[in-house]
């Protein structure tokens, strides 16, 4: 099973952690998703070690939610693979991903 976790790094600041998979996107939806339901959401995505389509799912997901409710995730420091994959999915635009420097 692969590990990811989201940690809150500041108020409305977190940090996604690990490989954004099929196999940790599930236990993150159910355990961190209510938080994107309010306010502006500052997410930082340097350490993502890998992500598939399930993960893209995800930060889509996390987005539309805060969006719902008036609210905004920007995506800071996305890993080069994490936006190759955004661009084939003709996400990133949607996404408005920050490249990790």
């Amino acid at each position: 099973m692969s590990g990811a976790d989201l940690i809150e790094v500041g108020e409305g600041r977190f940090a996604l952690t690990g490989a954004l998979d099929q196999s940790s996107v599930p236990q993150l939806w159910r355990a961190h998703s209510e938080r994107f339901e309010q306010g502006q959401i500052k997410l930082e995505l340097a350490q993502v070690s890998r992500c598939d389509s399930a993960g893209l799912a995800l930060l889509l997901d996390w987005l539309a939610r805060a969006n719902r409710n008036g609210g905004d995730v920007h995506f800071l420091a996305a890993p080069e693979q994490m936006l190759a994959l955004a661009r084939v999915a003709d996400v990133d635009q949607l996404l408005k991903m920050g490249r990790a420097d």
